[in-house]
């Protein structure tokens, strides 16, 4: 049975928000954190949830997560760093 194989190159072109973005998801997976955990105050993990209701409305709520780790405050302050340094 004849097989026919190539090679094909392919770039891709971001924006420099959209690295940032990559890079704090990559991180974000690493740390093993969940995408709603937004900032840590007063050492508590806390988490900023957006609810819809059915009439159009949105609310945001401040949840208490846990006590924040190492990890997570470790995590916060790489973001800040990137965030200074991309000045987003």
């Amino acid at each position: 049975m004849p097989h026919i194989s190539g090679k094909q190159n392919v770039e891709i072109f971001i924006t420099d928000g959209q690295e940032t973005g990559i890079v704090l998801d990559y991180i974000r997976n690493m740390f093993e954190l969940n995408e709603s955990y937004d900032y840590i105050e007063n050492g508590i993990l806390m988490s900023n949830l957006i609810h819809h209701s059915l009439s159009g409305h949105e609310y945001n709520e401040q949840k208490k997560v846990r006590k924040a780790t190492k990890k997570d405050k470790l995590f916060f302050e790489i973001i800040e760093l990137i965030k200074k340094e991309k000045n987003v």
